[in-house]
């Protein structure tokens, strides 16, 4: 379907079809990434064709707006990234903090789990991989909570409804990103797949950065 999308779009950017393509969802999230460097490529496409043809009319000014300002966010996400890319852990005094809302309301920090081994997980419960995924990390949660290990689970669903029915059945803190996808959580943790996680000691430090869970017990069990 993005395919056909696309043809549409770069068959004639300068038309209504094509400003509205580029804007389509898809279950609360655009077909097109804006902070994507080939899926920018359609919303500058289009941006420079109104601009030639329909200078200065408002859907030509949104779309010169959206799509500087979706560079410019880009720029920043690919310089932090740069950063990143090569420290896989970072000391715990610039581990940045979050502060996110449980299901019941309550609001979480991360911080407030210090002095605890924790697993922050950032994930999306509304994908084919979670249900397993869950049940792997609650292998993991039942076998060493008595040790003083915690599971501080990021959600970043658009649904929140789905959010909450999936969320209440889990035993550690499960909190959502109302930002979803467009998160800066997931550019100031370099998080490139989801999912991902991280393991941190009792002092707060990120001691390893997890792609494959198959390595998590044991980056657990180093920490415990």
């Amino acid at each position: 379907y993005k395919a056909e999308i696309t043809k549409l779009i770069l068959g004639n950017p300068s038309g209504a079809a094509a400003y509205y393509a580029v804007f389509q969802k898809v279950d609360g999230y655009l077909i097109f990434d804006p902070y994507n460097k080939q899926d920018y490529a359609m919303f500058g496409a289009v941006a420079t064709s109104w601009d030639r043809y329909y200078p200065g009319t408002p859907r030509s000014k949104h779309l010169y707006d959206f799509t500087m300002n979706a560079l410019k966010t880009r720029k920043q996400q690919e310089q932090q990234a740069a950063l990143l890319e090569n420290v896989p852990v970072v000391s715990g005094l610039s581990l940045p903090d979050i502060v996110l809302t449980e299901v019941n309301g309550e609001k979480i920090t991360l911080s407030s789990q210090k002095g605890k081994v924790v697993v922050l997980d950032f994930t999306v419960y509304k994908s084919d991989f979670s249900p397993a995924h869950n049940m792997e990390l609650n292998k993991i949660y039942s076998q060493h909570k008595a040790k003083g290990l915690e599971i501080y689970q990021i959600s970043f669903d658009s649904d929140e409804h789905f959010w909450k029915n999936a969320a209440s059945n889990l035993p550690w803190i499960t909190v959502r990103d109302p930002q979803n996808v467009y998160s800066r959580l997931l550019s100031m943790y370099n998080v490139r797949d989801i999912p991902t996680a991280f393991v941190i000691n009792r002092d707060g430090d990120v001691v390893a950065r997890v792609e494959n869970y198959a390595t998590l017990p044991g980056e657990v069990g180093k920490v415990l």
